[in-house]
């Protein structure tokens, strides 16, 4: 089963038209789950929470949970070149849901997990599973993305490369 994981993990390289360093280092570092039987890839974003993001109570804010996602999400779809970041974005968040397990302080090291809940015709339904350093789930966050197109003001149909990229990080059912 390892074996179709890496096999698993090549396809998603020759996917990616944007070759770097970090999206190496992801590929290696992801993940791969077996969900029935089949391999599950998980994209995955480390950061450390800074002081700002705290509040009066002494944790890191609610609102900056949206923030660590919002780069997890970034990343996720740069590095897969689904979008880029840049007058062509096009992705609007439709919704965002979040469960907040545990609490998280400043100067904490945290790994975002990220992988794909539904693929439709013009959105995807993203998840996002935020953990502390030793693997403890810190919180749940789900999203829906829309492609929109910012010229005509209009949601557009994603294209097959899009989804080949994205069913790689397809959670199965």
């Amino acid at each position: 089963m390892q074996a179709w994981c890496t096999v698993q993990r090549i396809a998603a390289a020759l996917l990616c038209f944007r070759w770097s360093k970090r999206f190496i280092w992801t590929l290696i570092v992801s993940d791969c789950q077996f969900i029935k039987g089949e391999p599950v890839m998980i994209y995955e974003t480390s950061l450390v929470t800074r002081f700002c993001e705290s509040d009066a109570m002494g944790h890191i804010s609610n609102v900056s949970y949206f923030i660590y996602c919002e780069a997890a999400r970034v990343n996720f779809l740069t590095e897969l070149n689904i979008s880029k970041v840049d007058e062509t974005w096009d992705f609007v968040v439709a919704s965002i849901k979040c469960d907040f397990l545990k609490q998280m302080y400043p100067h904490q090291k945290i790994t975002i997990l990220t992988q794909v809940l539904r693929i439709g015709n013009k959105s995807i339904s993203l998840q996002h599973q935020l953990q502390s350093e030793d693997g403890e789930i810190l919180a749940v966050v789900q999203e829906v993305l829309v492609r929109f197109n910012r010229g005509s003001q209009s949601t557009q149909l994603l294209n097959q490369s899009m989804i080949d990229k994205l069913r790689l990080y397809e959670m199965t059912q």
